[in-house]
């Protein structure tokens, strides 16, 4: 078959498809001969060639939206292999330097990833489903990682069921979607049944798929993160202990499996206060990533901000503040100065500023970060409000007392007025108050918001 029937067999979204995947051969996904479906085939040189001639794709565009080829996808058997290209497309992006890319404007995809779930029925073909499956799971993925979508288990109920009802409850894409599930979970808070439902879970995949399989490995890692969750730190760090050993036998040490099982490993280390362990496997993960991934990748950038976190017990502040400018400039230029990592290493920066004993940079900073946060979560909203409490903070320890009491009144008043009189952030910026009455030597308004002290 040509070039030009496939075009024709494939109509209007063809261009954006193979557009799409002459950017991916751009950017370093080698692969010289792509597969549409069985029988359908096209020289990949052949497609870019004719697409340029049509001016269907430029050179250098650098962007993919997975929208455009979910929005005109249909499941009939003629269009399954729409299906297909969409799931290639969507793949190599997890791993790719794109994801930070992607914008709130892709959370249109759910829409037509709730559409393609809705279309599985008795009779659908089984590479189908598979294809909905791995789309899915990829999307979601992609955009959890974006930051831009919190997931919940919604779409991935669905998915469950439907394939429950077409497949089976132990078949591997049920499995598969079931592992899904179980994820969600853990943006969900369900606690000890979240736990229960995995290690049933963990043993189906077991039984079905093999301990090797990538499905069963996920629970696995899924259950640690519910135990985290839960408190059961040594219950989650036995869990990914064994994993990495796993990992490293399956995969190998420095496969993208054995580095993320590595980092949640010092994640739960660093909870136990086991630091030295902790950094040494930092240290590890961050020279893989760098390596394989990129320096400004997603995954390399949380390494070395938990790298940096683990430094403020060894390093003083002046030191430190050098790595978290340069962090904080990494996170605004990769994610946007809006994106909730670059707000963190924002607050962490005020922090670090306070505690070198520069002042004028640590309010300036704080109050950048409130004015972002009023403008993302508006002027009532907690991480608002625990901003500009901060800010108070600083100011007093800048030596204006008149003005941290101006902001601490603000937020006291606010606290109170949207979390409760009793809510402890309100209880703590009424005694910072109180404290700063009495430094600008006002003790009869000190002792009106003065709060009695509780004894336990």
């Amino acid at each position: 078959m040509t070039v030009r029937e496939v075009l024709d067999h494939l109509t209007p979204e063809a261009d954006l498809v193979l557009g799409a995947l002459y950017v991916l051969d751009a950017t370093g996904v080698s692969e010289p001969h792509l597969t549409l479906a069985t029988g359908l085939g096209y020289s990949f040189d052949g497609a870019v060639r004719e697409l340029l001639e049509r001016g269907a794709v430029h050179r250098g565009d650098h962007r993919l939206l997975l929208a455009p080829h979910l929005r005109t996808l249909r499941l009939d058997d003629a269009d399954q292999v729409r299906t297909q290209v969409a799931v290639r497309l969507t793949a190599p992006l997890v791993d790719r330097y794109a994801t930070p890319h992607v914008t709130a404007s892709d959370l249109e995809t759910l829409a037509h990833l709730t559409a393609l779930v809705s279309a599985i029925v008795p009779g659908t073909p089984e590479s189908t489903t598979a294809a909905i499956v791995e789309l899915v799971d990829k999307a979601v993925a992609l955009l959890v990682v974006a930051g831009t979508f919190t997931p919940n288990a919604t779409l991935t109920q669905d998915l469950v069921a439907r394939l429950t009802a077409t497949r089976g409850l132990s078949h591997p894409q049920t499995l598969t979607a079931r592992v899904m599930l179980a994820q969600s979970a853990l943006y969900d808070h369900r606690g000890a049944d979240a736990i229960a439902f995995v290690q049933a879970l963990e043993r189906d995949c077991e039984v079905v798929l093999g301990t090797s399989d990538q499905s069963y490995l996920t629970a696995r890692a899924t259950e640690a993160s519910l135990y985290a969750q839960a408190g059961d730190l040594r219950a989650a760090t036995a869990i990914t202990r064994a994993l990495v050993a796993d990992c490293d036998t399956i995969y190998g040490p420095e496969s993208r499996q054995s580095t993320v099982a590595r980092s949640n490993l010092a994640t739960y280390l660093i909870r136990l206060g086991r630091r030295p362990e902790a950094q040494h496997l930092l240290e590890e993960v961050l020279a893989l990533r760098t390596r394989h991934l990129a320096p400004d990748h997603p995954s390399t950038l949380l390494t070395r901000g938990q790298l940096i976190a683990l430094s403020e017990h060894v390093l003083p502040a002046h030191q430190l503040a050098p790595q978290r400018e340069q962090l904080l400039r990494d996170y605004e230029r990769v994610y946007g100065p809006n994106h909730h990592l670059s707000l963190a290493a924002l607050f962490d920066l005020a922090a670090t500023y306070s505690k070198a004993g520069r002042h004028t940079e640590a309010v300036a900073a704080q109050a950048h970060l409130v004015t972002r946060r009023e403008h993302l979560d508006g002027p009532d909203g907690r991480r608002t409000l625990h901003a500009r409490g901060h800010l108070g903070l600083y100011l007093r320890r800048a030596g204006l007392p008149r003005d941290a009491a101006q902001v601490f009144e603000r937020t006291v008043a606010d606290c109170a007025r949207v979390l409760g009189p009793d809510d402890s952030a309100t209880q703590s910026y009424r005694q910072l108050l109180a404290a700063t009455y009495r430094e600008l030597g006002r003790p009869a308004d000190a002792r009106r918001v003065d709060l009695p002290r509780r004894w336990f």
